[in-house]
């Protein structure tokens, strides 16, 4: 093996036209060191797999007969990774059908101890902070939007930037399309690397995944002091009891999302650490009174049975998502007064919701607001100071009978639908001071008059699509813009 330096094996022993190929686990080293052309090794695809793996499990190239259905299912499980691969050949080789389905049980139980042997090398060698980001994307954040996730591990203090690309030089993980993908087998170490001290002990893992364990937990009424973040979306009905959640004393993400589970019991507390907390079916009117939401950057309590968050304002100074929509309950939104950050507000379809908190007309940094299908709205808050507010949607909102003037002082609207609201019977003049909207829907607002404003000249030059009447659409542009909306 070579050991000198760069400028000696290029001068005394390589000749010219020599190309040198060089395989590491690193991108980054590769190209540190100057090298020009980085091939990314590729996930095998099935023929190459079946031809690799019958090679090392039948010394052929073609599957034997009787082994057929079983390969099949060892090459679905692997999904083309050629190191796994190579590592099967020692536990299947000369092994009979029932030893082969006894290896197959075990990789599903992720008790396979080669195979986690070899793929947790390239784990070892991450530091600290790039071990900790592994493991939520492994047990809690696989197939999630790159900057949805960016944002959490910056809440968790990972440094996500030269984290997840460290993960990336290392073949860890890939991100296609603005999502961030590992392949199952690396998510099943990942899970193994928590379970490892405490397997049978869900209550000590750092992270929860699946509605089984966390029911386990729930059951034995101890808490935890070691849970750091819950993320649980299994589509099966199962009925949880709640209670142990209010002694959590760690816990910063929290995340249950299936309409299917039944909660039930009592919550007396929530940790004040957490920065997200997403519960659908949430079963409670209200959230802990002791609960202070001054780490919570989103809040998606969606489908629920909440009639009011809290009585008294809070310090939000971190929110910038609220979700409470299809609230069937919901009679009240809270003083946002301190929500400074707030940028997303969706209260669609909480029927019993009258009128809006005045606090939301001063939100600086609210782009999206989503009230549709709220059928007991009466009356919008006065927008005097929403500056960034980009979308407004109050499709649906049948007792909706009149426009606060005051919507004229948003500069940056440019989507705004009222579709559906039937007892609207004007629109006040200062929707001419809306120089951004591009979008205005008006449709099945069968009460309204004086529309004849619309034909002012700006609307006619400036409006990219407005809807007047369901089913007739009037353009005042023949621009690319308008034309994507029919499509």
């Amino acid at each position: 093996m070579f050991t000198g330096n760069r400028g000696t094996l290029l001068c005394d022993y390589l000749g010219g036209g020599s190309r040198i190929i060089i395989i590491s686990r690193d991108k980054h080293i590769l190209e540190a060191h100057g090298v020009n052309y980085v091939y990314q090794v590729q996930l095998l695809n099935h023929r190459d797999a079946v031809k690799l793996f019958s090679r090392y499990a039948f010394k052929t190239d073609h599957i034997m007969s009787d082994y057929e259905k079983l390969t099949i299912d060892v090459l679905s499980y692997v999904q083309g990774h050629p190191l796994v691969i190579q590592v099967l050949r020692a536990s299947l080789c000369n092994r009979n059908i029932s030893q082969w389905k006894s290896v197959l049980a075990r990789m599903k139980d992720n008790n396979s101890d080669d195979i986690m042997n070899v793929l947790q090398t390239s784990f070892d060698h991450l530091n600290d902070l790039d071990k900790e980001i592994f493991l939520d994307i492994a047990c809690l954040f696989n197939q999630s939007p790159e900057q949805d996730l960016i944002e959490i591990l910056k809440f968790r203090g990972f440094e996500p930037e030269i984290g997840l690309q460290n993960l990336i030089d290392k073949s860890l993980i890939t991100i296609k399309y603005g999502v961030i993908s590992m392949h199952h087998m690396l998510m099943d170490l990942g899970k193994c690397i928590v379970r490892r001290k405490s397997p049978n002990e869900p209550r000590k893992w750092s992270r929860l995944w699946d509605f089984q364990n966390l029911n386990k937990v729930m059951l034995e009424k101890m808490g935890s002091e070691n849970l750091e973040a819950i993320s649980c979306s299994n589509p099966h009905q199962i009925a949880i009891k709640v209670d142990a959640l209010s002694k959590m004393s760690k816990l910063m993400f929290l995340a249950l999302q299936c309409p299917d589970v039944n909660y039930y019991g009592s919550l007396h507390h929530l940790c004040n650490e957490l920065g997200y907390l997403k519960w659908q079916n949430y079963h409670l009117k209200s959230l802990p009174p002791s609960f202070h939401p001054i780490n919570l950057v989103e809040l998606d309590l969606v489908d629920s049975n909440i009639k009011q968050l809290w009585k008294d304002r809070k310090p939000l100074p971190n929110l910038r998502r609220l979700r409470l929509c299809y609230n069937k309950n919901l009679m009240k939104v809270p003083d946002l007064g301190e929500a400074l950050n707030l940028s997303y507000l969706d209260l669609s379809g909480c029927e019993k919701l009258r009128e809006l908190h005045p606090s939301i007309g001063h939100l600086r940094k609210l782009t999206f607001l989503y009230l549709s299908y709220c059928k007991s709205l009466i009356k919008l808050p006065h927008f005097r100071d929403n500056p960034s507010l980009v979308q407004l949607n109050l499709m649906g909102c049948k007792q909706l009978k009149e426009i606060n003037p005051s919507i004229g002082l948003l500069p940056k609207l440019t989507f705004f639908n009222l579709h559906g609201c039937e007892n609207l019977v004007s629109l006040p003049n200062s929707i001419l001071c809306l120089n951004s909207l591009e979008y205005l829907n008006l449709s099945c607002c069968s009460k309204l008059f004086g529309i004849q404003l619309l034909h002012e000249p700006r609307v006619e030059d400036d409006m990219k699509m407005l809807c007047i009447s369901e089913g007739a659409i009037c353009s005042h542009s023949t621009s690319s813009t308008v034309k994507r909306w029919f499509m």
